[in-house]
């Protein structure tokens, strides 16, 4: 009998699943049919293992068939399900880490797509419901003494927040309040979300690339735990994004104004 090993770890694709179905259902068949031919003809486990191996073909081409046409959408690979359930929810979805590092490839070209799209010429406050915020996520600490008032300012500039994080139990606060930044977001989203925030009691925003690996799964965090350099947020920096600005006014600007907070300041959450 041929010997067909299966390993787990490289079925990474629903088409691979089907596959690996197809080989479970002709190594469990002939499992069945060796089985019986080792009993005496007449024997009832004899007929029993004949009539298993029958019965469990049309069994599994109808649960083929059903994930075929009723389930198809969930065959799809992991990222292309993602969209599909975030658009047939309207609500962020959230993916494993493991998932990240399949869909890399396909962030990297968004962003490229991103960088060679956008207009990076002075940014005016135009119809914010237009701003696509899809491919970014974002996070905000609950434990901010304005919480309820930035959630409200969020719904009113049309940015979604994915999901909520703060330890409720110790009440433990970040040494400074920060807004961490993924760099490769779009400069319009960047600056929108500023001016969003701008008022609030915030010490300063960060450009922070999210460590994947590290369950850092958004793109932004509202009063991250973690930071090492930060731009204040005082009166010129408002007074900065309040006016016409283009990208290369907030890359100076955060270069020049920068803060150290140290090798490895307040960076977990207890």
């Amino acid at each position: 009998m041929t010997s067909h090993k299966i390993e787990a770890h490289r079925i990474t694709k629903p088409i691979q699943l089907l596959a690996a179905w197809i080989i479970g259902l002709i190594l469990t068949d002939s499992i069945f049919l060796y089985s019986a031919i080792s009993f005496e003809p007449g024997t009832w486990e004899r007929g029993i293992l004949v009539v298993a191996a029958i019965l469990n073909v049309p069994g599994f081409l109808f649960a083929l068939f059903l994930l075929q046409t009723k389930f198809r959408a969930e065959l799809q690979e992991d990222t292309y399900y993602h969209e599909y359930i975030s658009k047939k929810t309207a609500t962020p979805q959230h993916l494993d880490k493991d998932v990240f590092q399949d869909a890399r490839i396909e962030g990297l070209e968004k962003i490229i797509r991103a960088a060679l799209t956008q207009d990076t010429s002075l940014y005016q406050p135009a119809d914010i419901q237009n701003l696509d915020w899809e491919d970014w996520t974002i996070a905000i600490n609950s434990q901010h003494p304005q919480f309820g008032e930035i959630v409200q300012a969020m719904r009113d500039n049309s940015i979604p927040i994915a999901s909520v994080f703060g330890n409720e139990i110790t009440l433990h606060l970040p040494s400074k309040w920060i807004i961490a930044i993924n760099p490769t977001i779009p400069f319009l989203l960047k600056i929108c979300l500023l001016r969003a925030l701008a008022e609030f009691d915030f010490d300063g925003y960060e450009l922070h690339s999210p460590v994947r690996e590290a369950d850092e799964d958004e793109d932004i965090y509202i009063g991250g735990y973690g930071f090492r350099e930060y731009c204040k947020i005082d009166y010129n920096f408002r007074k900065l994004i309040k006016e016409d600005i283009n990208e290369l006014d907030l890359t100076n600007h955060y270069k020049l104004n920068k803060i150290q907070n140290g090798p490895a300041a307040d960076t977990s959450e207890p």
